[in-house]
């Protein structure tokens, strides 16, 4: 038997790279999946307000279901009439943020959803609180639908600056 020549060694050698590599891209390819989420996730606004309340609701919360959905909009509303977008939960979640302080003309601001690690990141502003002229006090929030993730999910923010300087 005789053995293999230097071109056939080295077209057997690109082969085994060529399929290393090939094999190495796969899991690439599947990234835009619709079973992987991206990286950053949309976010599209539901609600974005300020509104005079007694009881102002502090909520950092990413909701998954219809019946918190309704009750989470019910505590930001309070008794207005404020029809709630429709939300299939089975495809989308809501993730809901409120200023943190009673100072009226704050700012919220939800800006995006990065995935971290195991789980994803909430990326928002919110302003420091100022000494503003307010009838009274107020919850300002930012209620936004993005596409469903499993996992956990934090909130990080960055000051802004408020509505009244």
């Amino acid at each position: 038997m005789a053995s293999p020549s230097f071109h056939s060694l080295a077209r057997r050698r690109g082969l085994r790279v060529a399929a290393l590599a090939l094999v190495a891209a796969l899991p690439l390819a599947c990234e835009g999946s619709s079973t992987e989420p991206e990286i950053r996730l949309r976010v599209e606004t539901l609600a974005k307000a300020s509104v005079p309340t007694n009881s102002p609701a502090r909520l950092r919360e990413v909701v998954r279901d219809a019946a918190r959905y309704q009750a989470v909009w019910r505590e930001l509303w309070g008794d207005r009439e404020i029809g709630r977008p429709a939300v299939d939960f089975q495809r989308d979640m809501v993730v809901v943020m409120t200023h943190p302080f009673d100072a009226c003309m704050g700012e919220v601001a939800i800006e995006s959803l990065e995935r971290a690690g195991l789980g994803f990141v909430v990326k928002a502003g919110e302003s420091t609180p100022h000494l503003c002229l307010c009838a009274a006090a107020e919850t300002t929030f930012h209620v936004v639908r993005t596409p469903r993730v499993a996992g956990p999910v934090e909130f990080e923010t960055h000051p802004i600056p408020s509505r009244c300087g």
